[in-house]
């Protein structure tokens, strides 16, 4: 599959911006409404992912990131399963675990680790980068963890997109 350009992605990302900065209720039901339509696994696990692990504000991002992927790619996917979430998440985990033990203990290095495995580098490294970006210079562990989670869950859709393009 080729990966989505820069312009797809930034098309993407301000349009979902646009959406949530209008504040339209009735945009953002019709946008969910979408994505449950073709991809309710996907759906539900971008909103449960990380439970009590993020805080609100993370979940939001969470969301917001997730709608991105579904945005720039947009494409012809099969519905994902509940199944393939989770194996996916659990590899991308090992990798992740792989990354701590190989001494790669920075949220950089983990994302370049994690970023390596996907065709879609870009999308992914410009999640990634606001994640970071997003993150308080003192942030705690806790905000650390929820960061890095947020960046399993993200990998773990766009590469289950990925494996169900038709």
């Amino acid at each position: 599959m080729t990966p989505r350009d820069e312009k797809t992605i930034v098309a993407a990302w301000e349009e979902v911006t646009e959406l949530l900065i209008s504040d339209d209720e009735k945009q953002l039901n019709n946008l969910i409404q979408e994505i449950e339509k073709v991809q309710t696994h996907a759906l539900a696990y971008i909103f449960a992912a990380g439970g009590d692990l993020l805080n609100e504000d993370e979940h939001a991002n969470q969301f917001f990131y997730g709608t991105i992927i579904w945005k720039a790619m947009v494409l012809n996917i099969k519905q994902i399963s509940e199944d393939m979430l989770v194996e996916q998440e659990e590899l991308i985990f090992r990798d992740y675990e792989r990354s701590l033990k190989e001494g790669q203990d920075s949220l950089e290095e983990i994302a370049d680790a994690l970023l390596s495995k996907s065709e879609h580098e870009m999308l992914l490294s410009s999640l990634y980068d606001d994640i970071l970006e997003d993150l308080p210079d003192d942030a705690d562990d806790d905000r650390l963890n929820a960061a890095a989670w947020m960046m399993i869950h993200l990998c773990t859709i766009l590469t289950c997109f990925e494996k169900n393009i038709m």
